[in-house]
């Protein structure tokens, strides 16, 4: 699998693809590569969109069978795709091209009145050559040549100027178009923990400006998510604090938090005492776990004040224990 240009919008896209994401059109199967340029062009596509190079298809002949000439049957798959070459005229091929039927008439009558005539005198025994007509005046053949080769050259070299006028005005507003998809695709960047698409921005502009930034950001994310991974696993409170301070902003604050909180509760429980109970619930006001703390807490100091209770009582009876024994020596 590699990756190609559409050859419909220009985006990147798997040239396994079924269609391409950005513009729907289908992309298996369905292009071909451009032997002059490495472009890629659609397969019923006549022209290379890249350097607009001509595709001949060859087809063999048919007869009425649906047969070849040779006798066997006739597969489209056997078209191969080419390049059909720019024809290189010669100057007198140019001018064939350019000349009109009556630009051809006028130089041969041309030439029949530049060429001397003789004719016969209508007296006298023997005949006469006629005086030499005078030099005409007229452009001649080469010179007439010489300046429509030369008009040739000129609406040749404007017709190129103007495609390459056009082709630098489409490259214009396609470098403008990719530049404000880029734009777009950054600023939903801004705030975002998730390093994929971080990797989908690098991938999809390779070359942008705003690369390097980009790169930086997807490489710190991944740091803080290697951390996090350690810090989890370890399921102690203080390296989950000591995370929380280093990434206030981490996507993983909330899980953090209720770490913190369960590891805090499942403390106070085990201590079972009113003091562990009253520092969870001051550090947890809103806690997951404040209905069971403040319940532990009420259970403790219950017990305490049955444990105070017994003892007072305990002590009562002891004092009245010596009262009635020191009453009973004394008698």
């Amino acid at each position: 699998m590699s990756m190609i240009k559409c050859p419909e919008c220009g985006q990147s896209v798997s040239s396994r693809a079924p269609m391409c994401p950005h513009c729907g059109v289908p992309i298996s199967g369905n292009v071909k590569r451009c032997p002059l340029c490495g472009g890629f062009a659609l397969m019923d596509a006549r022209q290379c969109p890249s350097c607009q190079a001509r595709f001949i298809v060859n087809e063999p002949a048919k007869t009425a069978g649906g047969t070849s000439s040779a006798g066997t049957a006739v597969d489209s798959k056997a078209t191969e795709n080419t390049i059909e070459a720019p024809k290189t005229l010669t100057a007198a091929e140019n001018l064939k091209v350019i000349k009109s039927p009556k630009a051809v008439e006028a130089s041969e009558s041309l030439q029949d009145a530049e060429s001397p005539k003789v004719i016969e005198a209508s007296e006298g025994p023997e005949a006469t050559e006629t005086p030499e007509p005078q030099e005409l005046t007229t452009t001649s053949e080469p010179q007439k040549r010489k300046g429509l080769s030369v008009l040739a050259v000129v609406l040749i070299t404007m017709l190129m100027l103007a495609l390459i006028g056009g082709g630098a005005y489409a490259l214009y507003w396609l470098n403008k178009d990719q530049m404000a998809k880029e734009e777009d695709a950054y600023t939903m960047l801004e705030g975002c923990t998730d390093p994929l698409n971080f990797e989908d921005f690098i991938s999809r502009f390779p070359d942008s400006r705003h690369l390097d930034d980009v790169r930086a950001r997807m490489e710190a994310l991944q740091q803080e998510d290697s951390e996090w991974q350690s810090v989890e696993a370890s399921m102690n409170v203080t390296r989950l604090e000591s995370y929380m301070r280093e990434y206030p902003h981490s996507p993983h604050e909330q899980r953090a938090q209720f770490l913190i909180d369960s590891l805090d509760y499942i403390a106070a429980r085990n201590a079972d005492t009113r003091e562990g109970y009253i520092r969870y619930l001051d550090k947890h006001p809103e806690g997951n776990y404040y209905i069971e703390a403040n319940s532990g807490r009420n259970a403790v100091e219950e017990r305490l004040a049955r444990e105070e209770e017994a003892r007072r009582q305990a002590e009562a009876q002891a004092y009245a224990d010596s009262i009635a024994a020191a009453e009973s020596e004394q008698q």
